[in-house]
């Protein structure tokens, strides 16, 4: 099995996909700005590149939540915190798709700022920064032939923040930059000969390369 350096208690984040969690604006009285989102999808088979998937399996943020550490960060950076459990203007709930939170934004400047935002429709995306605890590979092949290595979260270890962000902005390591330079090293197809017949390219990608545009995608891979 072809397993990229994904190691426990590494910083990590991930980027949640407007078309299948979204952050939007809550209608509430006046001194209120409400946000809710879902940070994280559960039981979501997840392209991180061609031929690497994740799932973050059902309640695998319980004990990592229940610490509340967690901030609500403008763009995520811990300068502009917008909610925080310690004051009680976060709060969240796991259902059986995933991590509901609601915010109140309406404490902090960077809180309104961003609660705007939101609520023009200048801003739907959110990612969350985790540490994984426990985790599991499995490799399974697709209907078309091609093979996935499935990673399952079964626990994150620490949950550090939730954000609104512009443009996706994902992970603090080198490791998803790095293996995936590598497994596009390992399947670059060669070049031709000069004299040697052209290579025809299929119309349709795989079940894998199709599948990675949606959902979750990671920093610097196009």
């Amino acid at each position: 099995m072809n397993i990229p350096e994904m190691k426990t208690g590494t910083r990590e984040r991930r980027y949640i996909d407007p078309v299948t969690a979204h952050i939007e604006f809550r209608e509430a009285n006046k001194d209120e700005m409400v946000i809710e989102g879902i940070p994280i999808l559960y039981g979501v088979r997840t392209i991180l590149w061609p031929g690497f998937a994740e799932v973050v399996e059902p309640m695998a943020a319980t004990k990592a939540l229940e610490k509340r550490e967690a901030y609500l960060l403008w763009q995520h950076k811990s300068s502009n915190p917008m909610a925080s459990y310690k004051n009680s203007t976060l709060s969240h709930e796991e259902r059986e798709d995933g991590v509901h939170i609601v915010a109140d934004c309406s404490k902090t400047t960077w809180g309104r700022d961003g609660y705007e935002a939101v609520r023009n429709k200048l801003i739907d995306k959110m990612s969350f920064s985790f540490t994984v605890a426990d985790q599991e590979w499995e490799e399974v092949t697709n209907p078309d032939g091609s093979v996935l290595t499935v990673r399952h979260i079964k626990e994150f270890e620490s949950i550090f923040d939730f954000a609104p962000v512009t443009f996706p902005a994902y992970n603090d390591t080198e490791i998803y930059t790095r293996s995936y330079q590598e497994f596009k090293a390992e399947t670059a197809p060669e070049v031709p000969e000069p004299d040697a017949e052209p290579v025809l390219v299929p119309e349709t990608e795989s079940y894998a390369a199709e599948a990675r545009a949606r959902r979750i995608r990671l920093s610097g891979i196009n």
